[in-house]
């Protein structure tokens, strides 16, 4: 089984929960002759965020056109994380709430992975159809304060968006 295990905490297991929570799992799974283990550090990663650069890349290399130095890198970004997930049975994210929400790199993996012709696409009826509906996912999330309440569950946009 292939698992992906994005770390998405650059703060060390000392002061966060979240890379504590990475540590230990990652710690646990790591001997497991069944797991092939994939690391993402999200932080480690080049991740340019997505935009002009990446959606010209992309209309660019569909009419065989010349990419700049930057639309190259951000689709090399884009095709890395694409392949990390395509390969993983099992995605697992370890991750902080930062100001109410998640890391911006993590925003920027997801904005290369979720994407329509990738991981969905609409049918004739305008449905939304899962492109790959075998991934597990496990979120390991750590946050400060209390979010289960009825007044504070809508301020929590971690947990919830992913």
């Amino acid at each position: 089984m292939n698992v992906l295990l994005i770390k998405a905490n650059d703060r060390p297991a000392t002061e966060s929960v979240s890379s504590r929570m990475y540590e230990t799992f990652l710690a646990e799974v790591k001997e497991n002759k069944n797991l092939n283990i994939r690391v993402y550090d999200i932080f480690k990663e080049d991740m340019p965020y997505m935009g002009q650069d990446l959606l010209s890349a992309f209309g660019k290399s569909a009419t065989g056109g010349e990419l700049t130095e930057a639309e190259q890198r951000v689709l090399n970004a884009n095709n890395k994380a694409r392949e990390a997930f395509t390969e993983a049975d099992v995605i697992v994210i370890a991750f902080p709430l930062w100001n109410l929400t998640i890391p911006a790199r993590l925003q920027t993996f997801i904005d290369y992975v979720f994407a329509g012709g990738f991981t969905f696409k609409y049918d004739a009826e305008g449905n939304m159809v899962q492109l790959q509906p075998n991934k597990k996912v496990i979120l390991l999330n750590a946050r400060g304060g209390i979010y289960s309440t009825v007044e504070t569950q809508a301020m929590e946009m971690s947990v919830n968006y992913l």
